[in-house]
């Protein structure tokens, strides 16, 4: 690890460094032609391009926050990230429902599904001019 870098624990006991911020980063679709899809593996990559990490590591904080995401998700738990966005669970009710080949009526149950909605900076970083609400 460079001189003058300290490492703190966080809250899952992962090590990061203290004095090095996102925000300095820069943005990944800078960097490429747009258009794509991106996966778990080039958020890997990107991250530690831009960080001190080894790969493992990153794979492994990575990991971890999608999996705490999805067990706050599973207790229907809304997830904040500030400055990206919300990821809400929302319950449907039950419906009834018609069968397009018959027109008979069929019951359609409950369910639940997961809507995103994008935080006020991401709007702005995507959209070029300040997000309203």
């Amino acid at each position: 690890m460079p001189a003058g870098r300290t490492l703190s624990a966080g809250r899952e006991g992962l090590a990061r460094p203290r004095e090095e911020t996102l925000t300095a980063w820069p943005t990944y679709g800078e960097e490429r032609e747009g258009g794509g899809i991106v996966t778990k593996a080039d958020l890997i990559d990107e991250v530690t391009k831009h960080s001190t990490m080894k790969k493992k590591d990153v794979t492994d904080l990575v990991e971890a926050v999608f999996n705490v995401m999805t067990g706050a998700l599973k207790r229907h738990e809304k997830v904040q990230i500030v400055g990206f966005g919300t990821f809400e669970p929302r319950q449907r009710k039950a419906r009834v429902g018609r069968d397009p080949r018959t027109q008979e009526e069929i019951r359609i149950p409950a369910s639940w599904s997961l809507n995103f909605r994008a935080g006020k900076q991401l709007k702005e970083k995507l959209c070029g001019r300040k997000a309203s609400r």
